[in-house]
């Protein structure tokens, strides 16, 4: 932003030729062509990064029989698609990233708003998913408790039996 508003002041000082003033402009122009691609760059990041935690903790394939799950995935892989194409071409075409970064954004954009969307299916889906842990935490507990008391058993029959025997 600095080096942008650097060019921007050069056009101002006296005695500065038409030439010049268009060489500085179009110098600023590229700064703030970077500067967006860089707020692309880091939105994307960021996206990327929530998507990929985003359904670490429930099934989202409960939420509407399995169809938010498709359109989930399917944006996120047409999303991941494009990010690779924007990254491969940033030192070959800088337009062609450019516009890439921009397609990716607004395909994780697109997805990002259908999941507020869905918050409370989401919700929903996460409250299953918190029942469902209670429940194999319970199960795996009286599990442990059951095994236990019929070790103790079986190692009370086999004492009981050695010591008839002896």
């Amino acid at each position: 932003m600095r080096a942008f508003n650097d060019h921007i002041a050069r056009c101002y000082i006296n005695n500065f030729s038409d030439d010049n003033i268009t060489k500085e402009i179009n110098k600023a122009e590229s700064h703030i062509v970077r500067i967006i691609l860089d707020c692309y760059k880091y939105s994307v990041a960021w996206y990327y990064d929530y998507f990929n935690k985003f359904h670490a903790d429930f099934n989202v394939s409960l939420i509407d029989n399995g169809e938010f799950i498709k359109y989930f995935y399917g944006k996120q892989l047409d999303g991941e698609k494009t990010l690779r194409k924007a990254k491969y071409n940033e030192s070959y075409n800088k337009q062609l990233a450019y516009n890439l970064y921009q397609e990716t954004y607004n395909i994780y954009s697109e997805l990002y708003i259908k999941i507020d969307e869905y918050l409370p299916k989401i919700q929903w889906a996460r409250k299953i998913g918190e029942e469902e842990k209670k429940k194999k935490l319970s199960q795996n507990i009286l599990s442990t408790i059951i095994s236990t008391i019929v070790s103790a058993i079986i190692s009370a029959i086999i004492t009981y039996f050695y010591t008839i025997k002896s």
